[in-house]
Parts: C-alpha cells; sequence; structure tokens
C-alpha cells in the first residue's frame, strides 16, 4: 500500500464510524509520534561522529591521536563486532545469497 492508499483508507474508516453517531463512539485523534529528548540527544551524537569520522578519513586528520585506520581495526578487534560479523555470515551462508 502507498501512504495514498492507507489515507484513503482511514478516510474511509472515519466517514463509515461518523455515518453511526448514536452508537457514541467517538474516534479517538492518533497519538502524535515524539521522540524523547535522550533519543534526539543520542542521534545527534551518532551523527555528529560519524560527520567527523567521515571528515576525518576524507582529510587525512587524526582522531584524538588515531587515524580512520586504527580507528577501524579497533572496532574489528572488538570481540562483540567479531561475533556479530560471524554470525551475519552464518546467517547469509544459510539463504544461500
Amino acid at each position: 500500500m502507498t501512504g495514498e492508499d492507507i489515507q484513503n483508507r482511514k478516510r474511509y474508516i472515519e466517514e463509515v464510524r461518523n455515518s453511526f453517531p448514536e452508537c457514541g463512539i467517538e474516534t479517538p485523534e492518533p497519538p502524535k509520534a515524539v521522540a524523547s529528548p535522550g533519543i534526539r540527544l543520542r542521534l545527534f551524537f551518532a551523527v555528529s561522529l560519524f560527520a567527523l569520522f567521515f571528515a576525518a578519513q576524507k582529510s587525512d586528520l587524526h582522531i584524538f591521536g588515531l587515524s580512520t585506520d586504527e580507528i577501524i581495526e579497533k572496532i574489528e578487534e572488538n570481540y562483540d563486532y567479531t561475533n556479530l560479523e560471524k554470525y551475519v555470515m552464518m546467517i547469509f551462508d544459510s539463504i544461500n545469497l
């Protein structure tokens, strides 16, 4: 379904509900999607770190005395990252990609 189909469906449902006013069913307002300040802050830091890393890689700058290649090596040395990588590769092998 496309976004337009969804909106048409919502309008149709609203019209059907409004056609039965004697039932006393009120259509509730849909909740607003609001990101908490914590999530916004984490997203801001994640995007900032990515931008810093990307800029450092393009201009050969060092971040806290480490080159981007050294940062990548340290991430790859992480035990959890290695296990996750192995797990993902096992899944890909099992579905024959």
